[in-house]
């Protein structure tokens, strides 16, 4: 499979064309230099081929040239063909540009994105094709590289599964990306709105190939930041990766306890998509096991929150890449995750069942049920008319069977707790 990576001086488009070959993800194209700080990644799938293509940040000089080819070239990628987009001029920074692509013997491809002056003076034999300014000059640069033999698609049996990393501003997002893709591709920094389009990249792992997408940070509608054009943008590309995505990851801050957080949760609950919630920066923390009692404790005040959960406590600094992994892939083959309406039937139907064995005693009840993992580890709570240390053994033994049935957990480890 090949990787076109498309370059170019600032304004000169590239965006615009890379959003002509994406129908999933479009990245943000306005008429504003370096709006494009990342290097975004995209797979273009058809009936028989597969390529990859990449928007990159535009450059004003040789030296700008340098530090975002030296950030291509730790990519690592192979069967690399740059795509050179020219806008009404052909300046001698682009040659100069060309040249280096050429002398390297990688193949560059030049796309004229408007009809430029003095067109005789662009050296022909530096590029293997130019593709020039008409109606039908996409279209058949598009044919070419679906065609080409390197990017026909053959016998793929691997399952590929889309990861979007959400979250407010600040809380990580972009250093566990980099940390789960092993490449520095995503900007990091203090400041806010770093990340401003979906930055992607493709990690093999066991028997899937997981799609890992860094989002712009989530601002409050109600904050008192007020959002540019930008950020408008950015955070309506983050809710399109969501709406796409196989699994999300909530990142939230161990440091920072806020309403927002719930209302995160929440909003991913209506939108019945799988997730999982990181709690990164716990190293931050000094007692860390009491501040794990108290999220949990904030969040199950509110079992519509707490219902289906798969909570982490993490540091995306010093925890290993294949430990996040593992959670992933876990998160993904062996899900433990129930919707609130089908719990509460469950509730329904226990009861049924406990006033029978509990007829001549105080009646049993349980008022709802609630689902969640901390850490890999699973749980149901258990919300009865009994305190814990009253409930018989064999009430207990017979809610457990009834989960294991109704839940079909058979050799799933699991724990019952109880309020």
């Amino acid at each position: 499979m090949n990787n076109y990576i498309i370059i170019g001086r600032t304004n000169v488009g590239k965006s615009y064309f890379f959003n002509l070959f994406s129908k999933d993800k479009k990245t943000i194209s306005i008429d504003q230099a370096h709006t494009t700080v990342d290097i975004i990644k995209q797979k273009i799938i058809t009936k028989d081929s597969a390529f990859n293509i990449y928007d990159t940040p535009g450059y004003d000089d040789l030296k700008n040239f340098n530090f975002i080819f030296n950030r291509i070239k730790h990519l690592e990628i192979n069967n690399i063909n740059f795509i050179y987009v020219i806008k009404d001029e052909y300046k001698d920074l682009d040659l100069q540009v060309s040249k280096i692509i050429h002398s390297l013997k990688l193949p560059v491809t030049l796309y004229l994105n408007s009809k430029i002056k003095k067109e005789e003076e662009i050296v022909n034999n530096i590029y293997d094709f130019i593709y020039r300014y008409n109606e039908d000059g996409f279209t058949e640069i598009r044919n070419n590289l679906i065609h080409d033999k390197n990017n026909i698609i053959r016998n793929n049996t691997v399952v590929n599964k889309s990861i979007s990393i959400f979250g407010k501003e600040n809380t990580g997002k972009s250093t566990l990306f980099n940390i789960l893709v092993n490449k520095d591709l995503a900007l990091t920094h203090n400041s806010l709105h770093t990340t401003r389009d979906a930055v992607e990249w493709s990690v093999s792992y066991k028997n899937l190939e997981l799609d890992i997408i860094d989002t712009a940070g989530f601002i409050r509608a109600k904050s008192n930041r007020k959002r540019g054009v930008l950020e408008s943008l950015s955070i309506k590309q983050s809710e399109q990766s969501l709406y796409n995505s196989d699994l999300i990851i909530l990142m939230l801050e161990a440091t920072s306890e806020s309403r927002l957080d719930l209302s995160l949760i929440g909003e991913l609950q209506k939108k019945n998509k799988d997730f999982m919630l990181l709690v990164n920066k716990i190293d931050l923390v000094d007692d860390q096991k009491a501040f794990q009692n108290r999220f949990l404790k904030h969040l199950s005040k509110n079992h519509n929150f707490f219902s289906s959960l798969n909570i982490y406590f993490i540091s995306a600094l010093s925890t290993s890449q294949k430990k996040i992994l593992d959670l992933i892939y876990n998160r993904i083959i062996h899900p433990f995750q129930f919707k609130t309406s089908y719990l509460n039937k469950v509730a329904i139907k226990m009861n049924l069942e406990l006033s029978r064995i509990t007829l001549h005693s105080k009646s049993f009840k349980i008022f709802y049920i609630t689902a969640f993992s901390v850490n890999n580890k699973n749980y149901f709570k258990i919300f009865t008319n009994f305190k814990n240390e009253s409930i018989k053994p064999n009430i207990r033994t017979f809610i457990r069977k009834m989960l294991i049935a109704e839940f079909n957990l058979k050799g799933q480890a699991f724990t019952v707790l109880y309020n």
